[in-house]
């Protein structure tokens, strides 16, 4: 059995490995939430950032679902809003539903879309890619169908340690423009766009379907606010639309995320995540030097000087620069020696009192021996003669001494 003092002769050794050994096991992703909830705290901090005004939303909500014959809706209603929204002049327009080609109750219904859509000529329509048998494949909304050259998005997204966009989904050797970068027209030599959510989706200027007509029928003034501007359309009722989380919404929408997703690339503010891994070691190493050698304050204190500092320098580069840094590569560990590090001194103390203790036993027995001899040379005193009191009083007043020491 290893004694506790061959452990402590190993600490550094104990701690380094454990420090590295967490390192390794956040670079494999088991940490990933940890590494969202340290982002969302920073982007909470930083409070909401302005949105890009060339993007409007019209969402179609559960009201307008009611209220508009249930879903799907008819393929006049978009239709409609591709025709007004012609009309007031929008630079682009993005169907994010998908229209699949079994939805339509009527055909004249998808010919009265595809002639909206052919007399607008800047629509992007939705694509989903698919692996259900093993190899990829695209479904097309059906006015992609019927007019191939039309252009079209996919929306697919990876959610990891937050939400990923591949920019092109390459299908039997044809390349599939994500949704975002089709609205952009906008080539990447990134094969995929982590999004930024930097504000809540209901801070874009956004309209539900009804709201919209509402407006177009009443002539209403802001209808000047579309001209030149990027309107997408899609689902935000979250029991049809599949939602996610973000630091500023519960639920999030699809057409939304993807209007994130437009804003990341028309203003460059998408996640620089490729660094992240390269970042945390080379902010590991000022922890690994304050376990290997000795510095002016003491090791805990150095830690957590560290430790405060990352932070602050993490939080600088996400807020200005948008570089993302693995932060449970660098916290973890940190957190982890100093619970290892107060762990160790906790066990050194106590070894050192049971010491203490061990020690102060022997001083009493000792002193207890000391004061019976000096009991016995006391009673001596009264029985011996002139001659041998004089020495046997410096026995005495020595033994006293050592006694009060």
């Amino acid at each position: 059995m290893i004694s506790a003092g061959k452990i402590f002769s190993y600490k550094k050794a104990i701690v380094l490995i454990a420090v590295i050994l967490l390192f390794l096991i956040s670079l494999l992703g088991l940490f990933n939430p940890f590494n969202q909830f340290t982002e969302n705290t920073f982007t909470k901090l930083t409070g909401q950032r302005s949105l890009d005004t060339s993007i409007i939303i019209i969402h179609i909500n559960g009201t307008d679902i009611e209220k508009l014959g249930g879903w799907p809706l008819k393929r006049s209603y978009y239709a409609l809003v591709v025709d007004k929204l012609t009309n007031a002049g929008v630079s682009k327009i993005g169907i994010e539903v998908l229209l699949s080609n079994n939805a339509a109750i009527e055909s004249v219904y998808n010919d009265l879309l595809n002639e909206e859509i052919k007399r607008n000529g800047r629509v992007v329509v939705s694509a989903l890619i698919t692996n259900d048998v093993g190899t990829d494949s695209v479904i097309y909304s059906q006015p992609k169908l019927d007019n191939p050259n039309l252009a079209s998005g996919h929306l697919n997204y990876i959610s990891d340690d937050g939400i990923y966009i591949p920019n092109s989904i390459k299908i039997n050797g044809k390349p599939e423009k994500s949704f975002s970068s089709a609205l952009a027209n906008k080539d990447f030599d990134d094969n995929r766009i982590k999004i930024n959510f930097y504000n809540s989706w209901k801070n874009y200027q956004n309209y539900s379907l009804l709201e919209f007509f509402r407006m177009v029928e009443e002539n209403d003034g802001n209808l000047v606010n579309f001209k030149n501007k990027i309107v997408l359309v899609g689902v935000s009722d979250p029991s049809i639309a599949k939602t996610i989380s973000t630091g500023f919404d519960k639920e999030l929408p699809g057409v939304a995320l993807h209007a994130f997703a437009l804003d990341n690339i028309l203003t460059n503010r998408s996640l620089n995540f490729r660094l992240s891994s390269y970042l945390a070691l080379v902010f590991l190493l000022p922890l690994i030097v304050v376990i290997l050698f000795k510095t002016r304050l003491q090791r805990s204190h150095a830690a957590m000087i560290y430790f405060f500092s990352f932070l602050i320098i993490a939080y600088i580069l996400l807020t200005f620069f948008f570089i993302e840094v693995n932060y449970s590569a660098v916290l973890i560990p940190t957190v982890a020696y100093l619970l290892i590090k107060f762990g160790f001194n906790l066990s050194e103390s106590k070894a050192k009192l049971l010491d203490t203790f061990n020690e102060s036993e022997i001083l009493k027995r000792a002193l207890a021996i000391k004061e019976e001899e000096l009991a016995g040379l006391q009673n001596r005193l009264g029985t011996i003669s002139n001659e041998q009191h004089s020495g046997l009083t410096s026995k005495i007043i020595l033994l006293e001494d050592e006694i009060s020491r």
